[in-house]
């Protein structure tokens, strides 16, 4: 439904695609309701859930993915409010407006706001106007359910709900902040670089609870480090660049940090120049969020520069 069925649909004009969207969300609401009703200790379909969000509207491979993302941050921003991240009245309602917003999360989305609290401690803060902060909820749910029913889960199971959650982490940092504007009533979505610990945090965890495919995550860990240390520097925090620099040089010191260079180990390139080559490689890369990260450095740079000639 949500993938096959709804790619059939075309727009209904520039950037309408509410046929596709029908689709989508009634592939979502039939696992979540339905399926995890009738099967509630069945990781894969938590796993299948949070793809839903990680993958067919967190990702940019279908051309709705941003009126998916307007949908779903439309139907989410009277309950987790204007940030995202209004817990206290979802916990605690005050009016009959929020008892109203904690019941819908609850019974319509299915959603515990505590163990969402929990999650945006741990992961956080997260917009929770955005697919990634829902696609970790139902990876954590997943894992959860695990816990509670070893015996039905084959060791395969695991990794695949723990892909959700470092994913959709890193998806968190590449394009988790929600940037409004006023004057042309426009919303973009841009990196949200305080996430970088938190991002760190959960690769180590999940390498340290999975020996099996820690080879595996240790990969897309170190892919992930390469990333923070570029979109830091694009952004004129070298000072943090350099100290993530210094973690990926520390724990990847024999693997290559540039692509098509075979010597590109940490020791033989500076800070500087891994960044001027990063810049260099993303220049021809087609990706909306790797373009829109070195367009948004340069101008944070310049912007840098321009101040202190005229302070």
């Amino acid at each position: 439904m949500a993938y096959n069925i709804s790619v059939k649909f075309k727009e209904n004009g520039p950037g309408d695609f509410s046929d596709r969207w029908r689709w989508v969300e009634r592939g979502i609401e039939l696992l979540r309701d339905e399926g995890l009703r009738y099967n509630p200790n069945d990781t894969l379909q938590y796993r299948e859930l949070a793809w839903f969000f990680q993958h067919k509207m967190g990702q940019n491979l279908d051309d709705g993915n941003a009126y998916y993302k307007q949908q779903w941050a439309q139907e989410m921003a009277p309950l987790f409010g204007p940030q995202g991240t209004n817990f206290a009245e979802l916990l605690n309602p005050t009016t009959p407006e929020t008892r109203t917003n904690a019941q819908v999360l609850r019974d319509k989305y299915k959603m515990d706001a505590a163990f969402a609290q929990k999650l945006d401690q741990q992961y956080g803060p997260l917009d929770w106007r955005l697919p990634e902060a829902h696609a970790i909820y139902w990876g954590a749910r997943g894992l959860e359910a695990a816990k509670e029913n070893p015996g039905k889960v084959k060791a395969d199971d695991l990794i695949t709900v723990r892909r959700n959650i470092y994913q959709s982490m890193l998806q968190a940092f590449h394009h988790g902040r929600i940037i409004e504007d006023p004057f042309n009533q426009t919303v973009r979505l841009e990196p949200n670089l305080d996430l970088i610990p938190k991002v760190n945090d959960a690769y180590e965890t999940i390498m340290s609870e999975d020996a099996a495919n820690r080879d595996h995550i240790a990969t897309a860990h170190r892919n992930f480090l390469k990333d923070a240390v570029y979109f830091l520097y694009e952004n004129n925090h070298v000072k943090d660049a350099a100290k993530w620099y210094k973690m990926l040089s520390e724990k990847y010191p024999d693997k290559t940090i540039l692509e098509n260079d075979p010597n590109s180990f940490p020791h033989n390139y500076s800070l500087d120049e891994y960044a001027v080559a990063r810049v260099q490689s993303e220049i021809g890369d087609t990706s909306q969020e790797r373009t829109t990260a070195v367009v948004q450095g340069l101008l944070a740079e310049c912007l840098f520069k321009y101040g202190h000639r005229t302070g």
